[in-house]
């Protein structure tokens, strides 16, 4: 469990802003909670794990955007995901955007 919070503490998760999204479409969005005793926030996170867009562009905010899959990472390893994880793609990378197929 403390792992667990160094990892909030590390992304300074207290401080983001409420949501971070890309200006593109069909990704799927994370979500993560953290309450601690009578404080609560949420953020809403709907990215690619790309660095840079398709035009080439470096996405804004990047360094939130990794912290953020880095959280959510260590989140899944924590409640270990992986056991309702069914798919070998879907085990490899939970928090992409498409299968290969559609890419």
């Amino acid at each position: 469990m403390r792992g667990l919070l160094r990892a909030f503490e590390e992304a300074r998760f207290l401080d983001l802003a409420d949501s971070y999204r890309q200006r593109v479409t069909d990704l799927s969005a994370t979500s993560i909670t953290l309450q601690l005793d009578d404080r609560s926030k949420r953020v809403v996170h709907y990215a690619m794990r790309e660095r840079f867009d398709p035009q080439g562009r470096e996405v804004q905010d990047w360094p939130v955007h990794e912290a953020l899959f880095a959280l959510a990472d260590t989140i899944d390893a924590a409640a270990r995901t992986e056991r309702w994880i069914t798919s070998a793609y879907e085990k490899e990378s939970p928090h992409d955007q498409a299968p290969p197929e559609r890419r």
